[in-house]
């Protein structure tokens, strides 16, 4: 997630929204932007690769299409059928998005499309390489960053 988080970075993760909605039998859907955790454990996890947790920001939401091309990220819905640039919705001043080829996914009713904030080259493992990813694998969103104390953030 640089350059909005870093490795050494000690966060807090609200898990009551996502915790209140699966007690409730219904499902967690975090907004765009939030910046989330995913479980991506080796039983079932976001992205069938053992890897304990992955920090992503949230770029697509359920029944979107999305579609990654020439550096930039469009996001198309019933609101924007022309589609969105979503790096520019959330006012996000990042490097244009790597790909080797043309990204699309149609989210399906319980999925989200999830980037991390570097997109270069050799940068972030997110949903332009294992897919769209089942909101039930969501733990949390980061609430705040505490440390270092030179970058207190809430989020």
């Amino acid at each position: 997630m640089n350059p909005t988080l870093h490795d050494d970075d000690r966060l807090i993760i609200d898990k009551t929204a996502s915790s209140f909605a699966h007690l409730q039998g219904k499902q967690y859907t975090p907004s765009r932007g939030d910046i989330i955790v995913v479980n991506d454990s080796s039983d079932g996890g976001a992205t069938g690769a053992a890897g304990g947790q992955l920090i992503k920001r949230v770029i697509g939401l359920p029944g979107e299409r999305v579609v990654v091309e020439n550096g930039v990220i469009t996001v198309f819905n019933d609101e924007f059928p022309g589609g969105f640039n979503a790096d520019e919705q959330l006012q996000l001043r990042l490097d244009p998005t790597f790909s080797l080829q043309r990204v699309e996914a149609v989210l399906g009713s319980n999925e989200v499309f999830v980037t991390g904030d570097n997109r270069g080259p050799g940068g972030s493992f997110d949903s332009r390489v294992f897919g769209p990813i089942d909101v039930n694998t969501i733990e949390g969103r980061l609430w705040a960053r505490i440390f270092p104390l030179t970058d207190v953030r809430i989020f």
